[in-house]
């Protein structure tokens, strides 16, 4: 039943689906970007939540031929 009743709530196969769509894409974009970059610097950072869950992220970060800083 949801709050409203003209909402219609996409399917799980619907959602990943999209996440998939939209995960090939930023990748797609990112790759672009870094074709004509000669060093990417990369942070990583690690820590683990009040539930146990373990968490990672990785940001890259490179300075265009203009010298300006850029993060990806």
């Amino acid at each position: 039943m949801a709050l409203r009743d003209e909402l219609v709530l996409p399917s799980a196969s619907t959602h990943s689906n999209i996440r998939r769509r939209e995960y090939a894409q930023s990748m797609d974009a990112i790759k672009k970007r870094l074709q004509s970059q000669d060093q990417v610097s990369l942070a990583l950072d690690g820590w683990t939540s009040t539930n146990k869950l373990a968490i990672m992220s990785v940001i890259g970060y490179y300075m265009d031929r203009n010298w300006a800083f850029d993060e990806v």
